[in-house]
């Protein structure tokens, strides 16, 4: 059972033992005795081990639920049917509803009419598992405007749930605004420009 034990492990709790013992064990007994009170130690040292790591591992997991929680950009957990599975609060209010409320429901239902044939094909690209897919959609919030979004998609295996689809989107309002805008500017200055 030693074997399987660090040798650095067993050093310590060897030096640590002799600390707490008194004279070296000579009889049988005495040995075993010593060996007990080494493993005992080496537990002790693992135990201490274990419980830093899950502290660790708590301060990581706390870190990520709130850069999850609270990143600007929507993220979505879709799974099998299109049924939400998990999003943050920014997802939440893009979406126009409460957190608890949204899971289960289909995201294509908040797909504007003009952008759901191509949400649909945005999705079996991304379910093909070929890496990230983008596409530009427009998403409509119950009782609120058209948001155009730049949507991000990838493939995760979701254990018991199947394939799930790992989404991202970003309002691109403004930006759809600005270069409409733009582009509006443009063709009013050649029609009127002369050279």
């Amino acid at each position: 059972m030693t074997d399987r034990i660090p040798l650095e492990l067993r050093r310590l709790a060897e030096s640590l033992a002799q600390q707490r013992a008194e004279p070296p064990p000579s009889l049988e007994g005495d040995r075993l005795l010593h060996e007990l009170q080494v493993h005992q130690i080496e537990l002790e040292l693992q135990n201490e081990q274990l419980v830093h790591t899950c502290a660790e591992l708590t301060a990581l997991r706390d870190r990520y639920c709130d850069l999850y929680d609270f990143a600007p950009v929507a993220y979505f957990t879709m799974g099998a049917g299109g049924l939400l599975v998990e999003l943050n609060q920014a997802a939440a209010r893009l979406l126009g509803g409460e957190r608890e409320a949204l899971v289960g429901d289909r995201l294509a239902q908040f797909v504007h009419e003009d952008s759901r044939e191509a949400f649909a094909a945005f999705a079996d690209r991304a379910l093909l598992g070929d890496g990230q897919v983008e596409e530009t959609l427009e998403v409509q919030p119950e009782g609120a405007a058209p948001v155009h979004v730049r949507a991000q998609a990838r493939l995760f295996d979701g254990g018991e749930a199947g394939p799930c689809l790992r989404l991202v989107m970003m309002d691109i309002s403004a930006l759809k605004t600005a270069n409409d805008n733009l582009a509006h500017s443009l063709e009013t200055f050649f029609r009127y420009w002369r050279p």
